[in-house]
């Protein structure tokens, strides 16, 4: 069982399962332990990777997910990649977007559930605000003759 354990200032996750790698039992160790590649990063470097990632991200959310572990584990060393397998693991057993659940874990393993909602509306505000300007544009010039998507247009079968 791995359960979160906020002591000020220090991020620690407890392991009680022996049979979990790197444990003997009930002892604790640093969330961040592998994060050694760049250094800790402060908390707002992450969340401005989450909101560039948001804005940037493209290609669905195994993609995004991919994107994530290639920059926060492996190039930038932020994560421990287990902890991250975890999270993807745990989240792909929840109904919802995967991408955002994987952000808001890493937000919780860095900051608890003030860092995973601070993660979430990173990672969430860039496409909600895009979505709202095509809405807007939408509304506002309703004689667009320019379509932004095709419509699906149903057609009667021959007979």
């Amino acid at each position: 069982m791995i359960e979160k354990c906020n002591r000020g200032d220090s991020s620690r996750i407890r392991s009680e399962d022996p049979s979990t790698p790197g444990s003997t039992g009930d002892t604790e160790t640093p969330a961040r332990a592998t994060a050694t590649a760049t250094g800790d990063p402060g908390f707002a470097t992450v969340l401005h990777s989450f909101l560039r990632l948001g804005t940037l991200g493209f290609g669905g959310p195994i993609a995004v997910v991919g994107y994530m572990q290639r920059g926060l584990v492996e190039k930038r060393g932020w994560i421990a990649k287990q902890d991250f397998l975890n999270g993807v693991a745990l989240e792909q057993t929840m109904p919802g977007p995967l991408a955002a659940q994987v952000a808001m874990w890493v937000g919780y393993l860095r900051r608890g559930v003030l860092g995973a909602a601070a993660t979430a509306l990173a990672f969430i505000a860039p496409s909600f605000l895009m979505v709202t300007a095509v809405a807007v544009a939408y509304a506002h010039y309703p004689g667009l003759r320019v379509p932004l998507a095709h419509p699906v247009i149903p057609t009667k079968r021959p007979g």
